[in-house]
């Protein structure tokens, strides 16, 4: 009956040694998913601003004459060279 007791006793042990790994894991993967959504949002957040001075930019080239007068000169260099 001695060693019954102390088979309860270990298993007992087991059970709690068990619920208190699953307790941390929880709270390290709980933990991971918000520093995941933390970069996600600074992510999303620099992609934004990027797309932004990307369209900034193309709306520049596309309005000014920058873009008319180099293709200008790009042509007159090859008519030259010949």
């Amino acid at each position: 009956m001695l060693f019954g007791e102390q088979l309860k006793h270990d298993y007992v042990q087991l059970i709690a040694f068990n619920r208190a790994i699953n307790q941390e894991r929880r709270a390290a993967l709980r933990q991971q998913a918000l520093d995941a959504q933390k970069r996600l949002a600074d992510i999303q957040n620099e992609l934004s601003e990027l797309n932004q001075r990307r369209a900034d930019s193309l709306d520049f080239i596309r309005n000014s004459d920058s873009l008319s007068k180099y293709k200008y000169w790009g042509k007159m260099q090859s008519w030259l060279s010949r």
